[in-house]
């Protein structure tokens, strides 16, 4: 919970953020401030705590019943329509 937390409160800034290479093309290229590199690093840490989720579930062999496990059930019958980014998507 505390690494979600965190994860929540370090992309919540930037989501509000002025990036100065939406008004100017050409700053795209250098990346003033490093907002795209942290934007980044938040978002593959966001796509592993997912992918730790499903793996999570997937391992689990008891009993209960919820979205993320239909989903899963579904994979299995399924695997082109419910790919682990597909189920990731659903749960965002």
């Amino acid at each position: 919970m505390k690494k979600f937390k965190d994860m929540i409160n370090e992309m919540m800034p930037l989501l509000g953020a002025n990036n100065m290479g939406d008004f100017v093309p050409l700053i795209r290229l250098f990346d003033f401030g490093g907002l795209v590199k942290r934007m980044k690093d938040v978002a593959k840490r966001g796509n592993s705590f997912m992918q730790g989720i499903i793996d999570e579930i997937r391992s689990e062999k008891h009993g209960g019943s919820n979205m993320l496990q239909h989903l899963l059930t579904l994979q299995k019958s399924q695997p082109e329509n419910y790919s682990d980014v597909i189920i990731k998507g659903i749960i965002q």
